[in-house]
């Protein structure tokens, strides 16, 4: 998941303003939520909005990965058994599930998109 919000979180530059906008306030809220949710279970602090905002896809990803590790969760699918040999599979099978790339707000999703977006969650 941290791979996929790195990936949703980046507004396109051929996006619209208005979508551009709805990017970067979804990811920065959803960023928000999960670091006043680790504030109140571990202390220390929360990003500003601004750093937020500027890397919305970045700092979700972040807040996510914090949460994977407190709740002991495989960090990388190559924790669940997955090299780099099944990244093209990965990406083949996740490419006709609409249900999936329909609700990215990156559009269209290609299969260099998936390919690249499981490479990267090899490991984190």
């Amino acid at each position: 998941a941290p791979a996929v919000f790195r990936f949703t979180g980046k507004p396109q530059e051929s996006d619209d303003n208005l979508l551009r906008q709805h990017i970067i306030e979804r990811h920065a809220l959803c960023a928000r939520i999960l670091a006043e949710a680790r504030v109140e279970r571990q202390g220390g602090g929360v990003p500003s909005d601004s750093a937020m905002k500027s890397e919305p896809g970045e700092a979700l990803a972040a807040e996510l990965l914090e949460l994977m590790s407190e709740l002991d969760v495989p960090l990388g699918i190559r924790k669940l058994g997955y090299t780099e040999d099944d990244v093209d599979s990965l990406a083949r099978g996740t490419l006709p599930q609409e249900r999936v790339t329909l609700l990215s707000p990156r559009q269209p999703v290609e299969l260099k998109d998936l390919q690249k977006l499981f490479s990267n969650a090899m490991e984190y």
